[in-house]
């Protein structure tokens, strides 16, 4: 085999590890989804719906932003760097800033500390727990895959989405904002891998 195909398909398997992670803008004010998971070397790519809108980094300097708010069907895609110390690139469509529409790219590394992709799902336990308003759950994937992350009450009301999307392999770990939920039992519904697992919260405030 010459170096040249030799090249090509480093590339090419290169290529594939990356995920692009869709963002829909949606008519009103919303995001969806609101957060996405990512590693290094992904890609986000919003499209706006026909709403007037942009999307724009929300930290200064600004990463990205694609122009003006605009009511055209747009496409925008940021790839985030292969080597990156951000956990977390917060943007906003400027148009609509003071009507709450921002969303998140949490940042995550593609694999395990040591460097070795992990090699079975799994879904820790939250912490801390009992918790006051805030906790975090962690879920390892062994390869890319839809994750879909809930949180119900104690009455099977969903109360809360932490993520659904495409999520890269590696480690990530969920943030659950509870500040405006009443004090009790909640339960986390977590969907990956052709698996459903559930795991119990305590609310105290």
């Amino acid at each position: 085999m010459g170096r040249f195909a030799v090249i090509v398909i480093m590339i090419f398997a290169m290529n594939a590890l990356a995920v692009v992670h869709p963002v829909t803008v949606v008519p009103g004010t919303t995001f969806s989804p609101i957060t996405v998971i990512a590693a290094p070397g992904d890609t986000v790519r919003w499209t706006n719906m026909g709403g007037f809108h942009n999307v724009a980094h929300a930290g200064f300097p600004q990463l990205f932003r694609n122009g003006d708010p605009s009511s055209g069907t747009w496409v925008f895609s940021y790839r985030i760097p292969d080597t990156t110390g951000i956990t977390a690139l917060p943007y906003v469509c400027e148009a609509h800033l003071d009507q709450g529409m921002a969303g998140t790219i949490t940042v995550v590394p593609s694999s395990a500390d040591d460097g070795a992709i992990p090699t079975a799902f799994r879904v820790g336990d939250v912490y801390p727990n009992p918790f006051n308003a805030t906790a975090n759950l962690e879920v390892v994937l062994p390869q890319t895959t839809q994750l879909t992350a809930e949180i119900y009450n104690f009455v099977g009301q969903k109360v809360a989405t932490l993520f659904s999307g495409t999520a890269g392999a590696g480690t990530h770990v969920l943030p659950i904002d509870g500040s405006q939920w009443s004090s009790g039992i909640y339960i986390a519904r977590i969907q990956a891998m052709n698996r459903e697992t559930f795991r119990k919260l305590v609310l105290m405030k």
